[in-house]
């Protein structure tokens, strides 16, 4: 990203250069005022006063329109709110903007713990206002002199690769034309067995096979399994009973 949360090489992977010094060209902060486009001369920038402005609680900022329109470096670590285009909004933090991708990425705790980060990336042209709801920085972020700790690209691959194995494991576990009760019990029985779908049975331990309607009676295995069909007619039976199910 073109902004000074951006990676330089490390010996264990990339390291985050994130301190930007006063009068110098910040690559966290994007393009300044008066970067005209590539190859092109810069424009001159408009005198600043000599005491920033900073950021105001609960006000609005519409950027302007022009190569510089939503320019929210201002705003890094603060807690926003975007209004987006067709009437939506989102909340959080802003973690960093690259005017170069023209993204945005908002940070805000994850739902699934507490001590974990969602991130949210947002593109610019489908920002239509900014609004600062504090001025004081989001402590759950690093500070913007502190350098972010390294990224093994490897580990981050290896973490990609483990988080699709799992979602093709909880998917191959939802069953496809099945009931609700059906996939209930399968839920049910993978508590205490190894289950599988196989198209709408329910396959226990690859020997014995339940049928729709799954009910005891449903439960047949293979040459020798006798015992495992009994024990899952067992579980099965507990199982709709404390479903409420009738068996019949």
């Amino acid at each position: 990203m073109a902004t000074n949360r951006t990676s330089s090489p490390g010996a264990s992977g990339p390291q985050s250069a994130r301190k930007a010094t006063p009068n110098s060209s910040s690559k966290r902060a994007g393009t300044g005022a008066g970067a005209g486009p590539a190859g092109s001369p810069a424009t001159p920038a408009p005198a600043s006063s000599s005491r920033p402005a900073s950021p105001q609680t609960s006000t609005t900022a519409t950027p302007p329109p022009g190569p510089s329109a939503k320019d929210l470096s201002p705003f890094l670590n603060l807690p926003l709110k975007l209004t987006l285009a067709h009437d939506k909004s989102i909340q959080g933090s802003l973690w960093t903007y690259d005017p170069a991708l023209s993204l945005v990425v908002l940070s805000s705790p994850s739902a699934v713990s507490p001590q974990k980060r969602s991130y949210t990336l947002i593109k610019t042209q489908q920002i239509v206002s900014v609004q600062v709801l504090s001025e004081t920085p989001d402590p759950a972020l690093p500070s913007l002199s502190d350098a972010l700790k390294s990224l093994s690209v490897k580990d981050a691959e290896a973490r990609v690769e483990r988080a699709v194995q799992e979602d093709q494991r909880a998917r191959a576990r939802i069953g496809k034309g099945v009931t609700l009760e059906a996939q209930s019990l399968f839920d049910a029985l993978g508590k205490t067995l190894p289950v599988r779908w196989h198209e709408t049975q329910i396959i226990v331990m690859d020997e014995v096979l339940i049928s729709a309607p799954y009910r005891p009676a449903d439960v047949k295995g293979t040459k020798g399994s006798g015992e495992r069909v009994e024990r899952v007619r067992k579980v099965l039976e507990g199982e709709r009973a404390r479903l409420g199910l009738v068996s019949t």
